[in-house]
């Protein structure tokens, strides 16, 4: 039939691989995570305006999170693990973390993606991030319009002309775009993702609001190699 590839030799070997193939996909979906085994050619990319990293710079390892604003898994992480994960391993200067847009529920999302970078124009990247899954409702139900986002602006005490107007441009709509690009290029497919790269450049995949001991048991295995 057309558009059907055939293979005619070797199909018995090709099956007993194709089976292995499966069965460790199906292996590390049950536990969440996949080591990938080559050092990662990719590179964190931060934003020219601000850094939105959390952590220090001398941290040996980096856990980008691709989330997204309206997620209700990215409000469990949030919720349950993070506080953890940053006191046990950001804290002490063992992991720096980047939060990385995967915006794709809607416009409000969008906007909720472009109203973190306009509060980390004025040194508040994290705060307006923290405020905004603390106040997270349903998808799409209005929680994160733009009217919304001003008031958490305010909330928080930015210069909320001066975010206003940041937010009213979709000044940073470009770099939202690319967020959401980069990750997909990475093999997000979903909210959230975390790639956990050590210092050799090698990488795991957590996907998922993973409770604390995941993200615990692949850093000491990368602390102790």
């Amino acid at each position: 039939m057309p558009g059907r590839h055939q293979v005619k030799n070797s199909g018995g070997k090709r099956k007993f691989y194709g089976v292995v193939v499966v069965l460790i996909a199906i292996i590390g979906a049950a536990l969440g995570y996949v080591f990938l085994t080559n050092p990662t050619t990719q590179e964190v990319i931060i934003p020219l305006s601000f850094s939105n990293q959390l952590g220090s710079d001398d941290a040996p390892i980096t856990i980008l999170e691709f989330g997204e604003y309206q997620c209700p898994s990215c409000g469990a992480f949030f919720r349950n693990t993070k506080a953890e994960l940053v006191a046990k391993y950001v804290d002490t200067g063992i992991v720096k973390m980047y939060f990385r847009d995967y915006a794709y529920y809607g416009p409000d999302s969008t906007s909720a993606s472009i109203a973190a970078r306009c509060a980390g124009e004025q040194g508040k990247y994290w705060e307006f991030h923290d405020f905004a899954f603390s106040m997270q409702g349903p998808i799409n139900s209005g929680w994160a319009s733009p009217e919304n986002l001003k008031g958490f602006a305010q909330a928080i005490e930015l210069d909320t002309e001066a975010f206003n107007n940041c937010l009213d441009s979709d000044r940073y709509s470009d770099e939202v775009a690319n967020s959401y690009a980069d990750g997909f290029r990475r093999g997000v497919r979903g909210t959230p993702t975390f790639i956990i790269i050590g210092p050799d450049g090698r990488e795991a995949k957590l996907v998922g609001a993973q409770p604390f001991q995941a993200f615990e048991r692949i850093i000491e295995s990368i602390l102790s190699r």
